[in-house]
């Protein structure tokens, strides 16, 4: 049999002064070569015997005499992959072109693992447990050419691994029936190889997921996209990365907006754009290119007071809208802004001023620009307040000045300073302290000046501060202004410390809303008891039930949860009872 050896390459370039384009496939042919010939004999007993068989390829005879023997014929045959491939080529298309001297059809397979020196019995099992690829069928004489999609994958794997030939199978389509036994004149495989470029397509946060073409693939998979098409890019959200959700920023944040960027092999950066997904072209200068969707984690920043002694409680602004101390966390695109604003406010008759932030800043109002997620923290100065302190004097004339003045609600507060300035003959001296009283006092006799109503008379200034421990701070002045007259000091007969005390129960201010302070003197050491009634006669509360020293004190009666109305208040100490009556007005 003459055999016609048919090989062709088809390899084209075109060049240019500047540079060389890979723009075009290429085609490769090569000739299959015979590897084996594998002939079964089945005689009438049934039995096998393996052989080459002689210059068919395939096919079958079955006699019609049942001495004879029945024949089948099948052949496997090589073929040498180019080597000589530009980077990057990948398999495109892949035809099988062939004559043969016969017009019947044929199975054409793959060989997936051609052994060395395979027995004749291995060679036909090799034919028979080969991966189907398609009928052929070829007419005496002519050129056929099939399209074999099915090899793509195994020639583009074998030359992956550097494999240097593949094989294929040839059987008659039916080994049942008498049909004739074939020879190939001629047969190729054309396999046209494209071009393509790697880009390796990730997130910045270097995990996750992004689609290229639609399809979903890993941050940091390298992906190989054809030549001149093309390509498809798009950021999948939400995703959740190391305890952060990311998004694409195109309306959640006013700054910092997610983006592509694509870097190319010589530290060139090119901008994609600000949409969820882009487009790129695979040309030469994009092998081995990084494509980075550029999205952005939603921080969840939370603000707090904290005031000293360990509270953390109060109000703070949040974006101008009010929030109870600590506030819930708030969904902020990183690095965008978000503004806190240090409120002063009062927590149990105690004033907190705005001292700084966690990052030292002293502004109340402050932008933020979160990168992570983080506490915010405005730090506070407290100063006890006067507000509810209703001091004021004794109305009795001509004799010692008496301070009276509320107990501090705040149970931190454990002193108060005296403090007076005199101003005589129109000249204003220097404030002094002129007593400390521990908490539980009251009042406080000032026994170096008379209480007058006299214009003439020297102009006095009073402040009680009441001390709050925690922070060591006393209360802003807050002056009460009387006259008196500088009292004789004749001998110690006439001291402040031999004065003598007098029963005496009152409240101020009468009519009240919704608080009165009860003030009472007691000459005498003993049982103090102090009750609140209804005008019916029950008792509302009791104020006082223990033992007082001689003195002056004060006791508030809260009257928020009562109804508008005159209450009665009475003491009972030792032998001094006294009964009054106090006006509600809500």
């Amino acid at each position: 049999m003459k055999k016609c050896i048919v090989f062709f390459v088809v390899l084209l370039f075109v060049f240019s002064l500047i540079d060389i384009s890979f723009s075009q496939t290429i085609s490769r042919s090569p000739r299959g070569y015979l590897s084996t010939r594998i002939k079964k004999q089945v005689y009438p007993n049934n039995t096998y015997e393996f052989f080459d068989g002689g210059t068919q390829d395939y096919g079958t005879y079955i006699s019609s005499n049942p001495s004879d023997a029945k024949v089948f014929i099948r052949s496997i045959w090589n073929f040498t992959l180019p080597t000589d491939l530009p980077a990057g080529s990948f398999v495109k298309k892949v035809e099988f072109e062939f004559k043969v001297n016969s017009s019947e059809s044929f199975h054409l397979s793959y060989v997936s693992d051609y052994p060395s020196s395979p027995s004749n019995e291995i060679k036909w099992n090799l034919t028979e447990s080969a991966t189907f690829l398609k009928t052929l069928v070829g007419s005496n004489g002519q050129t056929w050419k099939y399209e074999i999609p099915g090899l793509i994958d195994f020639i583009q794997s074998a030359q992956d691994q550097s494999k240097p030939k593949v094989y294929l199978s040839f059987k008659p389509t039916t080994e049942l029936l008498n049909t004739a036994l074939a020879t190939f004149t001629d047969m190729h495989l054309v396999i046209t190889y494209g071009k393509k470029y790697n880009y390796t397509v990730k997130n910045n946060f270097e995990s996750g997921q992004l689609k290229v073409n639609s399809q979903i693939k890993y941050s940091g998979e390298i992906v190989k996209l054809e030549e001149n098409t093309t390509n498809s890019f798009e950021a999948i959200e939400p995703q959740s990365s190391g305890g952060y959700t990311q998004v694409w920023n195109d309306t959640e944040g006013t700054l910092y907006k997610s983006n592509w960027v694509l870097l190319l092999a010589d530290g060139t950066t090119i901008p994609k754009g600000e949409n969820i997904a882009t487009t790129d072209v695979a040309i030469a200068d994009r092998h081995n290119s990084v494509m980075t969707s550029y999205l952005c984690k939603i921080v969840k920043p939370n603000f707090q007071n904290s005031f000293v002694g360990g509270s953390n409680g109060g109000v703070i602004k949040v974006n101008n809208t009010q929030y109870n101390s600590p506030t819930a966390q708030f969904d902020v695109v990183e690095l965008n802004p978000i503004s806190g604003t240090a409120l002063w406010q009062v927590i149990n008759e105690i004033g907190y001023s705005f001292h700084h932030w966690n990052d030292n800043s002293t502004t109340a109002t402050k932008t933020f620009n979160p990168g992570v997620t983080e506490t915010y923290t405005a730090y506070y100065t407290g100063k006890p307040l006067t507000t509810n302190r209703a001091l004021h004097t004794g109305t009795v004339y001509n004799q010692p000045i008496v301070l009276y003045w509320s107990e501090h609600p705040n149970v931190n507060v454990t002193q108060y300073q005296i403090w007076r300035r005199v101003k005589h003959n129109g000249v204003m001296s220097d404030p002094q302290i002129i007593a400390t009283v521990n908490r539980g006092t009251t009042s406080y006799v000032d026994g170096e000046y008379n209480l007058t109503r006299n214009y003439s008379n020297d102009l006095l200034y009073y402040d009680v501060k009441p001390y709050y421990s925690i922070e060591n701070t006393y209360s802003d002045p807050n002056w009460l202004a009387v006259y008196g007259v500088l009292m004789p000091k004749t001998s110690d007969s006439t001291s402040v410390s031999e004065m003598k005390l007098e029963n005496s129960l009152s409240n101020f201010p009468n009519p009240f809303n919704p608080a009165t302070n009860i003030k009472y003197s007691i000459k005498e050491s003993g049982q103090v008891n102090i009750k609140v009634f209804d005008l019916i006669g029950q008792q509302i509360t009791e104020l006082v039930n223990e033992e007082k020293e001689a003195g002056s004190y004060s006791v508030s009666f809260d009257a928020s949860h009562l109804p508008s109305g005159v209450y009665i208040y009475t003491i009972n100490a030792n032998n001094f009872v006294q009964t009054r009556k106090m006006l509600l007005m809500k």
